[in-house]
């Protein structure tokens, strides 16, 4: 059974460095990927259904094209429900300017709400280097 859930991620703008990690340490299997205007297409997944803590594999990297919104995409195969907590930080410097986003994704795809299964986490840079 395929449920997935896509979530708008705010405030990327063009020209964005984007990077992505995820893990899990469920008895599922999963696909995560971000859709949008991008300059190469980012999909991370797991193939083993394993409680292990295992990272998902895949294309982890891209740059924001254009004003589209850009969405999250999770797809956990043979979960029995999906419950999503998401927080954003916005990483400043010094002098208060902004300088990027960091998006945490913790995710539930069964009914223990331990909030565990999955996390992913999204890092946007505004600017290279």
């Amino acid at each position: 059974m395929s449920n997935p859930r896509k979530i708008e991620l705010e405030h990327v703008k063009d020209g964005d460095i984007i990077y992505i990690n995820a893990c899990s340490q469920c008895a599922s299997t999963a696909t995560i990927a971000l859709e949008g205007n991008l300059t190469e297409p980012i999909r991370l997944s797991k193939e083993m259904n394993s409680c292990e803590l295992l990272p998902l594999k895949g294309n982890f990297k891209s740059q924001k094209r254009g004003n589209e919104p850009l969405f999250l995409v999770i797809d956990i195969k043979n979960a029995n429900s999906m419950k999503v907590f998401k927080s954003a930080v916005i990483m400043s410097d010094f002098d208060g300017k902004e300088k990027g986003l960091n998006f945490s994704f913790n995710i539930e795809d069964a009914g223990d709400n331990d909030f565990n299964d999955y996390y992913v986490n999204v890092v946007v840079w505004h600017q290279r280097g």
